[in-house]
């Protein structure tokens, strides 16, 4: 599928141009997790400018320096308002070995990442809240002590949360198998991230309620992301 938007302008005078879509947030987000997790196995094209994006990016190409050396002394990564970096993070940096205080703005701050934090905790998780529970910032020792391939969570939480477990999934030793609660409100994103895994090698099993994905290897791909086509709603308005 093309990249480009063909709009045509008319007034004055009839002009024909290819306006380049920035990536959709949504899919950029979970692509660079999935690359970093594959050590760029996979690559990313077509990336967002979206500041959550460009944040997330910046941590990861950080990350992928320092966790090569061994570090004893804490790391703090500071996402500041990204919402969607702190929860894809606080899986992510489960599964990799290290010290991190992963904390954000004043106002992340108070964003609730308990649910999260649980279910990682109930994989085998080293996570405990530096502040106030329930919240960010959060103390993570990695990687993880995988005590159980099993783990329930609700499905009318944010569809990041059971995302971020998924997109850690292949490399846990055991894999995983998520249990979902009640109905899942947020389908289309949980089937964003599967479809996703799917596209460089990751296979699932969906019975019922349970999504279940095994340990295996990421496959080399390129995840070309689609494009926002919100972002095109300005140009079409004024064409």
């Amino acid at each position: 599928m093309s990249k480009n938007a063909l709009v045509s302008f008319k007034g004055t005078k009839n002009i024909k141009t290819e306006i380049q879509l920035t990536g959709s947030k949504s899919e950029c987000n979970r692509a660079l997790i999935i690359s970093a997790l594959s050590s760029k196995v996979v690559q990313v094209k077509n990336l967002s400018n979206a500041a959550d994006t460009v944040t997330l990016n910046a941590i990861l190409n950080n990350l992928e320096e320092e966790l090569q050396v061994e570090i004893q002394e804490s790391k703090t990564v500071d996402v500041g308002p990204a919402g969607t970096a702190m929860r894809f993070l606080s899986a992510y940096l489960s599964a990799k070995n290290g010290n991190f205080l992963l904390t954000g703005t004043e106002r992340m701050k108070k964003r609730p990442i308990g649910i999260l934090a649980q279910a990682l905790q109930t994989i085998g998780a080293d996570i405990s809240y530096a502040e106030q529970d329930g919240f960010p910032p959060l103390n993570i020792i990695g990687p993880l002590n995988q005590k159980t391939a099993q783990v329930k969570i609700k499905g009318d939480i944010s569809s990041q949360y059971i995302s971020a477990l998924l997109m850690i999934a292949p490399v846990l030793p055991q894999g995983l198998t998520l249990e979902i609660e009640g109905e899942l409100t947020s389908k289309p994103y949980v089937d964003m991230t599967l479809d996703m895994l799917a596209e460089v090698g990751i296979a699932h099993s969906w019975i019922e309620n349970s999504i279940t994905i095994e340990p295996q290897p990421f496959q080399p791909a390129t995840l070309t992301v689609e494009p926002d086509w919100s972002a095109a709603s300005y140009w079409y308005s004024i064409a």
